[in-house]
């Protein structure tokens, strides 16, 4: 019988470190939190009548819950696409985040290469990989997640960034003190 109890169990079973990685959640939301505040958006960003958050999984999940809680604080509307292109209602009043932990995800990578052809305001959430470069190119603004884990392991930096930013263009009350709980 496995007993549960000893901390060896978990290292015999755990390769990828999963449970250091939530030990370490509460420390990687505020690590988060204290980056997004420094991320500096364009004044226009503010003058937005949506927002479209493109992700996959894990990236994705972070959107679904931003929109939730904009839901309960904001008119405005939000929308999470999962899938290659861009809804048809992007326009030059719409905020449009690309989300990929790896900067690689195919779906996100087509519809962000899609919005760069709109008259949209981008933004995209990334640790690197073709959507970071593209970014830099096209001089969007980044939050570059700097947390090397499985991207399983790194929903405070495509969730708490996310929150950041919608606070900052006034979405979302101040969140400061649920993150100085953590």
């Amino acid at each position: 019988m496995v007993d549960l109890d000893n901390p060896l169990v978990y290292q015999q079973f755990d390769g990828s470190g999963m449970l250091n990685h939530l030990h370490r959640f509460p420390e990687q939301c505020q690590k988060a939190w204290e980056k997004v505040l420094k991320l500096e958006l364009p004044r226009e960003y503010t003058k937005i009548s949506n927002v479209v958050i493109l992700g996959m999984g894990g990236s994705a999940i972070g959107g679904d819950i931003v929109r939730r809680l904009a839901l309960a604080e904001s008119k405005l509307p939000v929308w999470v696409h999962r899938d290659y292109g861009l809804p048809a209602f992007v326009d030059a009043s719409t905020l449009v985040i690309a989300s990929s932990y790896s900067g690689d995800t195919e779906e996100t990578l087509s519809a962000f290469t899609e919005s760069l052809r709109t008259p949209a305001r981008k933004l995209v959430i990334t640790s690197g990989g073709k959507l970071k470069h593209l970014a830099e190119n096209e001089g969007i603004p980044a939050f570059v997640v700097d947390y090397q884990a499985p991207p399983r392991a790194a929903f405070p930096h495509n969730f708490v960034p996310l929150v950041g930013i919608f606070q900052k263009l006034g979405l979302l009350r101040d969140k400061s003190r649920a993150n100085s709980g953590l």
